[in-house]
């Protein structure tokens, strides 16, 4: 999810960040499902500057969620 967030939203988070992001989409799905109107509130807890260097940067899957 950090690597989607980078190169679809310019969202450079890191994995604390796209972990809080991964479990508001399943919170919407999950409300959506059961037929009730929600607003979902995410606060993206870090950013990816430490991140930089490890290897999940690479491109080596697509996205999908």
């Amino acid at each position: 999810m950090a690597r989607r967030l980078g190169h679809e939203e310019g969202l450079l988070v890191g994995i604390s960040a796209a972990a809080a992001i991964v479990a508001s989409l399943q919170i919407a799905k999950e409300e959506s499902l059961a037929g009730r109107a929600a607003v979902i509130v995410t606060i993206l807890p870090d950013n990816a500057d430490k991140y930089l260097s490890d290897r999940f940067w690479e491109d080596s899957e697509s996205f999908s969620i």
